[in-house]
C-alpha cells in the first residue's frame, strides 16, 4: 500500500534521461506536435505541412501511410465528438470514454507509421570512426584533412589570381563515410540547397526545366533515377545530380522526391538540413549517426588530430575573408546558364 501511495505522489519512478541531443529534443517536439488533438485535421485542410496529406499518400501509392493517417484523423474526429458530448453534461462519461479511445487509436497509428522502414531503403556505412593506427586518426578525419588541404590550395590560388570563389566550389572530401539510397525527401527541404556546379543559380528557369515539364505533361511524373546529394563534413548539402528535377518538384508541389545521399567526412554525425534523424526512421538514423565510438586509449590522439583540423579550418576561414574582399572590390562574377543563350547572363 505504501508503494502504491508513493507511486501516486511521485509518479511511476525515475524518469530522468541522460545525453539528450538537440536532435532528440526536436524529434520529441515534432512527435508531440503530431499528437496534438486536431493536428491530423489541420494537415488535411492545409493548415499544417508537418506531413503529406492522405490524398498525397494515395497519389504516390503509399497506401499504408494513408490508412494509418485515416485512423489517426478519425481519432481527431472522435476526440472532437467526445468533447461535444462532455459539454452537454448528460453524455460526459461516454464522451470521456470516446476521447480516451480516440486518442489511443491516434497514438497507435502514429507509432505504427513511425516504426515503418521502406523496403528499398539501402544504407552502406564506411565507418567514419574506424581508427588508423599508422596515422593516429579516424578514417573520417583523414578524409576531412585531405579536403581541407585541397581547399587551402584552391583558395590561395583564387586569391593570388584575384578571382572570387563560391561556397559550392570548395573541394569536398573524396568519398562518403555513409551512403543512403532510395530515401524519399520532401522537395521543399532542398529549396535553398546549392548545386555542386552552381546549378541553383539558373535551375528555376530555362530550356532544360521547360523540356522536363513538357515531358512530364506528356508522359506523366516518373522519377526513374534518384537525385544525388553530397553532404559536406560541416553538414551542408549540395545537389550533384537532379537540380532541375528538384526545381520542378518544388514548383509543382510534388510531395516526395527520391534521393541518394552521400555523407562525406563524417557529416552523418553533424547537425544539418539532412541529418539522418530528420529524414530516416529513428532506428536507421541511430545506426549511422551514433555518438563517437573511440576507445579511451585512442581518445587523446583523436582530440589532438581534431585540434589540428580546427587549425586548418581557421586558415580556410581567414583565406575566405580575403576572398570576399576581392568579390566586393570587383562587384561579383558573371555566371552563365549553359542551357540558355549567351545573352541571358546573370550577376551573382
Amino acid at each position: 500500500m505504501a508503494d502504491g501511495l508513493r507511486s501516486l505522489k511521485y509518479g511511476i519512478g525515475d524518469q530522468t534521461t541522460s545525453n539528450l541531443t538537440k536532435q532528440d529534443l526536436k524529434n520529441i517536439g515534432l512527435f508531440s506536435a503530431q499528437m496534438l488533438p486536431g493536428s491530423d485535421i489541420a494537415r488535411e485542410v492545409g493548415a499544417s505541412d508537418l506531413e503529406p496529406t492522405i490524398s498525397e499518400d494515395i497519389k504516390n501509392k503509399r497506401y499504408m501511410d494513408a490508412l494509418l493517417k485515416g485512423i489517426s484523423t478519425a481519432g481527431d474526429i472522435g476526440t472532437g465528438t467526445g468533447a461535444v458530448m462532455m459539454g452537454t453534461g448528460a453524455g460526459a462519461p461516454l464522451g470521456a470514454a470516446v476521447i480516451g479511445a480516440s486518442q489511443l487509436a491516434k497514438l497507435a497509428a502514429k507509432a505504427a507509421r513511425k516504426a515503418k522502414v521502406p523496403d528499398n531503403l539501402s544504407i552502406k556505412i564506411s565507418n567514419s570512426d574506424r581508427w588508423d593506427n599508422a596515422f593516429q586518426r579516424t578514417y573520417g578525419q583523414g578524409k576531412v584533412e585531405s579536403a581541407y588541404k585541397k581547399r587551402i590550395k584552391q583558395i590561395e590560388k583564387a586569391n593570388k589570381d584575384g578571382k572570387k570563389i563560391n561556397d559550392y566550389e570548395l573541394k569536398l572530401p573524396d568519398s562518403e563515410t555513409v551512403l543512403v539510397e532510395n530515401v524519399d525527401l520532401n522537395p521543399k527541404l532542398l529549396n535553398n540547397v546549392q548545386g555542386v556546379r552552381g546549378e541553383h543559380i539558373f535551375r528555376d528557369s530555362g530550356v532544360k526545366l521547360e523540356r522536363l515539364e513538357k515531358n512530364i505533361k506528356k508522359e506523366g511524373y516518373k522519377q526513374k533515377d534518384s537525385i544525388q546529394i553530397y553532404v559536406r563534413e560541416d553538414g551542408i548539402p549540395f545537389i550533384n545530380e537532379g537540380n532541375h528535377r528538384v526545381a520542378e518538384a518544388i514548383k509543382n508541389n510534388r510531395p516526395i522526391i527520391n534521393a541518394r545521399i552521400h555523407y562525406k567526412g563524417g557529416s552523418e554525425k553533424i547537425e544539418g538540413p539532412l541529418n539522418p534523424f530528420k529524414i530516416l526512421p529513428e532506428e536507421k538514423a541511430t545506426d549511422i549517426s551514433t555518438s563517437l565510438n573511440i576507445s579511451a586509449e585512442d581518445l587523446p590522439a583523436y582530440n589532438k588530430f581534431k585540434n589540428y583540423l580546427n587549425t586548418l579550418q581557421n586558415k580556410i576561414q581567414s583565406l575566405l575573408k580575403k576572398n570576399k574582399l576581392i568579390e566586393k572590390n570587383q562587384g561579383g562574377m558573371v555566371m552563365r546558364n549553359p542551357y540558355n543563350n549567351y545573352n541571358k547572363q546573370r550577376i551573382i
